[in-house]
Parts: C-alpha cells; structure tokens; sequence
C-alpha cells in the first residue's frame, strides 16, 4: 500500500545492552512484513544508567519537540520503564497511540497496565523450571544449585521463583542462593564450588557496590573461574561460558511482540487482542562446554539447538552427499534400463522413433518452463529492489529518506572521524498557510520541485535526505571551512528568489537554514540533527529567509520556550491573561473614538511575560485561537461596560491572527461573541495586517466581506510595512487604514515617510477609508496629521496603553491633549 504509517520502538535501556539490542532486532526484521510504508522511529530512555525523575522530564521535553507534528500509530515498548512511560505519557507526546509491549513479565505487567486501555503484547514468562530440570537431566548426580541473581525487583523475583521451582521439581537437590554481592565475592565463591553442583545465572547487571557488567562478560568471566558447568536465563550468552539449557530469547520477544503491531496497524484494536502469554524460549547448548564437564549428547534433549559441534563430514554435507548418491543410483538404473534397451534395440526400433519425438515434446516443454523461471527471476529482482527503495527513499520526491540518512551518517563519522562534517536542516517559512490555502495535492507539489531545486545546486560531497513536511537535511562532508559551509547555506537562501509555479499560482517560497558541524555541535547523528533543528527556528525566529548555526545558547533559548510553552496551555484556565486598553482619538474634535484592546501576561513561575516572547509560540502550536477567542469576549465585555455607563459612541478594535481567519466557524465565533456581549457589530473593529492578505487573501476575502456585510469594521494594521499597493485597497474588504509608526515617527525628521503619509491620506479619503495614524508621541507629528486632515491617532502622546479601571477614569476626565498643549 501508499499508505505510510509510523511506528515508534521505545526501549528502557540503552542500545548497548544486549537483551535490548536483540529485541529490536527482531521488530526491526518482523515489521517489514507489512503491506504498508512503515516509517520506523527507535528511542533509548537508558533507565539502567539514569533511573531518575531528571531523566524522564527531559526525555518528555525533548520527545514533546520531536513528535509534536508526527501522528503516530503504534508504540512497541521493551520492558517496564519504557512501557510506564508509554502509557503514562502518550496522550501528550505520542498521539495516545495504541502500545504494544514486550520484555514485561506478568507482576510488571499487572502493576503499570492497570487502569490504561489501548494496550497489550507478549508476557517475559521467566519459567527457570525447563534449564532445573534440563540440568539434572544433564547431571544425574547434580546436589546443588547455585542460583545468581541482584537486589533489583526483577532479579529478586526470578531468582525466587528459581528456587521455589527447584524445591518443587527435585526437594532433595540444595538451592544456594548468592545475592547482594561484590564481584569479587562473587568469583571467589565460584572458584571454591564442589564439583557436584552447578550455577544457574537468572539476573545479575550490577552488584552490591553498584558495579556493573554485560550480562555476557559476567557469564564469561564466571565460566572462567567455575569447575562446574554454568546455566543462564538469556539466550545471547551462549558463545561466552553458558553450557545452555531453556533460554529466554530477546529476538523471540521482539518478532512477537511486531507480529501484534502488525495486526494493530492491520485494523485491530489493541484492546481486543489478549496479552500472549506464549514461551519465546529456545532449548540451546554450547558443544564445547558440554564437552568440557563430559556430559554426552545423548543426555539431553535430542530437539535441542547445538552450537560448536565438531566437524562431520556427513552432517556439513549432507545433502550434497545424499543428492550424489542420488545422482548415482540414477545412473546405475538408467546403465541396467539402457542395457536392457540395446537388447530389444532391433525389435523395438519403430518404439525407439516414437519416444524420441516423445522425448522432443518433452525437450520444448522443459524449455518453456526455464524461460518462465527466468522471467520470474527478474520480477523477484525488481521486487527486492523497489523494496529496498521504498525502506531508504522517500515515496513522494524520491530522495533518500530519515532512514537513509542517519546509515550513511553513521558510516561517515565511523570512518572520517577528524574531518568536519555539516549538517544543513532547510524548513520552508510558511509552508504551512500554501497547503491550507492551495490543498494539500498542490502542497505535495511544492515540495516535490522544493527537493528537485536543492538537488540542482549539490556537489559531489553533498547529499539531500528529505526529513518530513517541508523539512529537508543537506550533509556537507569534509567542507573546507565553516565559512565555506555558510557560503553554501547563502547560496541555498538565494536559489529560492525565483519563485514556483503551482496549479496556476505563482508561489514566492523563503527558507530558513539550521547548520551544525560535527564534531563541534556533537559526535552523532541524533544529536547533529536536533541541534541544526533548533538552529532552524532561531533562524525562524530572528526574521525568516536566512541561515543560524546552533550554539549552547540556543539549548537555553529552546528550554525557556519550552518553558513558555507549558505554562501558555494553561494560561487561559488558570486566568493569567489580562487586557491593557489604548485610546484612539479623533484628531479634529479631541473626542475619544475608541480603544484598542492589547493582551498582557502575568505568569506565577515566569512573571510578566512580553507579548513578543509568547505570540509566536501560540501561533505555532494554535493555542491562538481560544486566545484569540478570550480576548475578543474580554474586550468586547469592557466596551459593554463603558456603553453602560454612558459612553455609546466608541469602539473596541481586537488583533486577529491569521490561524483565527482560516477556521470555519471564525465568522460564526465573531458575531455570536458579539451579539452575548450585548454590542452592535458597529462597535467592534477586527486589526489584520498587510501580510495576512498577501499569504491568504483567496481563503479568508470571503470570510472578511461576511463580517463587513454583518456590520463588523476591518481595519488595515501596520499599513506600508508589507507588500500590498494602494491601487489594490479597493478590492480588500476594509473600512481603516492604520499607518504604520516607522512612517509616523520620519515626520519630525524631515524623511521621504512624510511625502508617503500625505499620499495614504488622500488615498484613503478618496476612498471612504478612515485613516489611522500609529505610534504618535511628538506635538509635531499630531499637527503634521491635522493639516493633512488625517482622521484619527493613537500613540503615547494621547496616552499609553493603559488597565480597565484606569481606562474608565480615562474615559470621564478626557480632555483633548492638544488644548492642554495650547494652554
């Protein structure tokens, strides 16, 4: 299928250790069995060497950051840390996908499964009883059993259950339990054992002291020191001193556990699928080690695996010796059959004939047959490779996909470890309003010429992945300089000045460009990756359309966002926001025509936070829109008390942003906002700016001339700043012109500001617009404005913004600040 779904593997433990190492393994070799575009994520949480509460918050912020745009569809989890966290956290961090675990067994199960749905997978069933029972079969004269396990909760509970399991099986077989050691104690108990008895390893990673050691080198350094044979609970440590014996398999673990994702992504839903309480356990044993203590083949289970069995000539080739064999008794046949054949040759000759055509036909069919094998040949070729395309390509621009990327980086910083090497995250400004405005067929579009346009400029060591979105990654290697790597990230940024042409729109597309330079900015991928991502939005964030390599700095400027960001999505119920009101006066009577409402934030942990440090993070992550939504009610009921008490011919003007405009029911939230708060759709006035009509004036025209025809005032923010023109006004549904305060503030300076100021006016005036004049703070610029006949100011010079209560004393002592100047 076309289909692409994502899967996200979340591991306990680091990748180094072995048990994990071997779950993944098996996922990673079972989900490709799926019939869809699997786009696989792996995540370590590393519990064993950091299990603290520090550790989970980070990891929570910084898989918040990274999956915030991915809408996964299933989680596999290994072990309990990992499947607490899953459950505990997926409705914020992972799309509250469905979980599958795995390396659980059922007391872990029952403690962190309960109370969650959407969730099931495969038991660790720890059965010690088939490796007891394996080894006295193996030693009829074992006595004891040495039983090796740590203080940890799993360890404690395997080894017990090892055993209850032996007292139960064979009473009269001592078990000796060696637990809350030193290593060293440890070796020097091993080396002192009688040689009736055996070990069996259940869990042992660090002991007393807190020391720690692959589970292999523990069973290796064990099997060194032992006289007597050493049986574990893990499969991988076969090959490293374990004779062997029913073995717990990480692989079997990992192939089950993908199986029941696969039937999830499949349509099932996790809850009605039961926890699998199967055996993922192989009965394996080491030939040397057998060897070593003398036990026989013929003492064990004949189904068992073997491993470093000598050499046999017969058993390597065995089915070569029995196809020769073969080969030879139809020879002998076919000597007797064709002695036979020459005896009757004279009185069979018209037969002879007759077979002979018959063995022709034959001849044409076998023929036939071999030229249909080789043309299915070549379709199974075409097949594995459009197989292998589709796991390191990515299916819409053919470029080599995440997957691709973090393989050949590895390669790279494996093998060229003292060269530089940069990483180049280029994210499209705005793309996200071209695929709200244009669809998403054409935003497809957009990105597919996107990619064939960086691909245009590479060189030979310069290679593009496409990440996601409109996110694509540039690897630089062995750059001549740093400076060399911003000459091409410029040259990136100027390639985008000609624009695209998608379904008949020109498209005028920015970039902003995140570097980080390995092995400055870190020593492997994933850290390289999300260091150049934050680079990219402090490129985003200084003004778009240029280049920002990553420096410490950006990880204190990412952690107080992220900081930001928690705290905004409870501002609104938690009542941190507050209005400030500024007056707009009309500049030929002194009156008080209305305020514009401007929206404060008082936080308990952040204190005062500026508008311009929260703004953009609620655009981005929408929380805008009930913002939004707060400010127009909260305005609206200010204005409403002002008309109680006696001041009916004002206005309130409220800031939209344009995530507000392109919902589809923003017309409806406006005037039902309106018509609750008591008002007249006269009495409020909407603030867009010059660069919410050039991105999306198609999309929210329409939504502006319903809200003009219901009453509602548009007025034109910041006007001069952006790129609209004064002969386009008549087309654009507004009733305001707000002249931007850079042109204001050249009146008193004599600058070209005053020539376009005059020609806004009689523009506006001819037209029927009520203009505006921001930021006036200067006696001089308001009588500038009075002799050109502009109609109304707003600035400092008439009053600062100002809270409720002040605004209301505001309204009853006015008096025109031009008549005070006279006086």
């Amino acid at each position: 299928m076309d289909e692409q779904k994502h899967v996200l593997i979340l591991n306990s433990y680091h990748e180094s250790f072995t048990w994990t190492r071997e779950i993944v393994g098996g996922i990673l070799d079972t989900l490709p069995e799926s019939d869809y575009i699997l786009n696989i994520s792996v995540e370590y949480m590393d519990w064993k060497n950091y299990p603290n509460e520090d550790n989970l918050r980070r990891l929570a912020e910084y898989y918040r950051y990274k999956y915030r745009d991915r809408q996964l569809d299933v989680i596999i989890t290994s072990d309990d840390a990992a499947l607490e966290f899953a459950l505990k956290n997926r409705a914020e961090l992972f799309s509250n996908a469905p979980v599958v675990f795995c390396g659980v067994n059922e007391m872990g199960m029952d403690a962190i499964v309960s109370g969650h749905d959407n969730v099931t997978g495969i038991l660790e069933q720890v059965d010690p009883g088939d490796t007891v029972r394996l080894a006295i079969e193996a030693m009829p004269g074992l006595k004891k059993i040495y039983i090796l396990y740590d203080t940890t909760e799993s360890g404690m509970s395997s080894g017990q259950l090892a055993l209850s399991t032996l007292k139960k099986i064979r009473p009269d077989i001592e078990g000796i339990s060696l637990n809350n050691m030193t290593y060293k104690e440890i070796f020097d108990t091993v080396e002192r054992i009688e040689s009736d008895s055996a070990i069996y390893i259940v869990s042992f990673y660090s002991d007393k002291d807190g020391n720690s050691m692959s589970f292999e080198q523990l069973c290796h350094m064990i099997s060194q020191r032992s006289k007597v044979p050493v049986f574990h609970l893990y499969d991988f440590t076969i090959g490293h001193g374990a004779i062997g014996g029913s073995m717990l398999s990480g692989r079997l673990q990992g192939e089950h556990a993908a199986r029941i994702a696969l039937r999830i992504l499949n349509g099932e839903s996790a809850s009605d699928i039961p926890v699998s309480r199967e055996k993922t356990v192989r009965t394996i044993y080491d030939y040397k080690q057998l060897a070593r203590f003398g036990i026989p083949l013929d003492w064990i289970d004949p189904n068992s695996e073997v491993i470093n069995s000598p050499f046999s000539f017969f058993d390597e080739y065995k089915l070569e010796v029995l196809v020769v064999l073969g080969v030879i008794i139809i020879l002998t046949v076919l000597i007797v059959v064709l002695v036979i054949y020459v005896r009757r040759l004279k009185v069979a000759e018209k037969k002879l004939q007759e077979s002979y055509e018959e063995m022709e036909a034959t001849y044409e069919e076998l023929f036939a047959t071999q030229g249909e094998l080789s043309v299915k040949y070549e379709e199974m070729k075409d097949i594995q490779e459009k197989l292998r395309q589709n796991a390191y390509h990515d299916s819409l621009t053919g470029l080599p996909n995440r997957l691709s990327m973090f393989e050949n980086m590895q390669e790279i910083i494996k093998t060229r470890k003292d060269e530089l090497c940069a990483l180049l995250y280029v994210d499209s400004d705005n793309f996200k309003f071209i695929n709200d405005t244009l669809g998403h067929t054409n935003g497809d579009k957009l990105i597919v010429k996107m990619g064939k346009r960086l691909s245009a400029i590479l060189r030979k060591n310069q290679t593009i992945y496409r990440l996601g979105g409109d996110e694509f990654i540039i690897c630089y290697c062995s750059p001549r300089s740093i400076r060399a790597v911003e000459d091409f990230a410029q040259k990136i940024i100027h390639s985008f000045a000609k624009p695209f042409t998608i379904g008949g729109s020109t498209l005028y597309v920015t970039v902003s460009i995140g570097i980080a330079i390995y092995p400055d900015h870190g020593t492997d991928t994933e850290e390289l990756l999300r260091h150049a991502d934050l680079a990219m939005y402090r490129a985003k964030a200084t003004g778009k359309n240029k280049y920002f390599i990553y420096n410490k700095d950006l990880q204190i400027a990412f952690e107080k966002r992220m900081k930001i960001e928690k705290n905004l999505r409870g501002a609104v119920d938690n009542n941190e926001f507050f209005l400030y009101f500024q007056p707009q006066m009309d500049i030929l009577d002194g009156r008080i025509t209305g305020f514009e409402a401007l929206l404060r934030w008082q936080n308990p942990e952040l204190g005062f936070v500026p508008p311009l440090d929260f703004i953009g993070i609620a655009e981005e992550t929408h929380l805008i829109i009930p913002i939004g939504q707060w400010v127009l009610k909260n305005a609206c009921m200010f204005l409403k008390k002002l008309n109680d008490m006696g001041y009916r011919d004002m206005m309130i003007a409220v800031n939209v942003s344009i995530l507000q405009l392109l919902q589809e029911n923003f017309v409806d939230m406006v005037l039902n906002t309106i018509e609750e708060s008591g008002l007249k759709p006269e009495q409020v006035e909407l603030e867009i700016t010059e660069s919410i009509l050039v991105e999306s004036y198609q999309t929210i025209r329409t939504r502006l001339l319903q809200l003009k025809e219901a009453g509602v005032k548009i007025a034109l923010d910041d006007f001069g700043k952006g790129s609209s023109s004064l002969s386009s006004l008549k087309q654009l549904p507004i009733n305001t012109l707000k002249i931007d305060k850079s042109f204001v503030d050249s009146i008193s300076t004599g600058q070209i500001g005053e020539s376009f100021i005059d020609t806004i006016v009689m523009m506006g005036r001819k037209m029927g617009l009520v203009v505006l004049a921001e930021g006036v703070e200067k006696k001089e610029q308001i009588e500038y404005l009075i002799k050109r006949k502009c109609h109304r100011a707003q600035g400092y010079f008439i009053s600062k913004p100002m809270p409720e209560d002040q605004a209301i004393v505001l309204c009853r002592d006015w008096s025109n600040p031009l008549v005070k100047e006279t006086v």
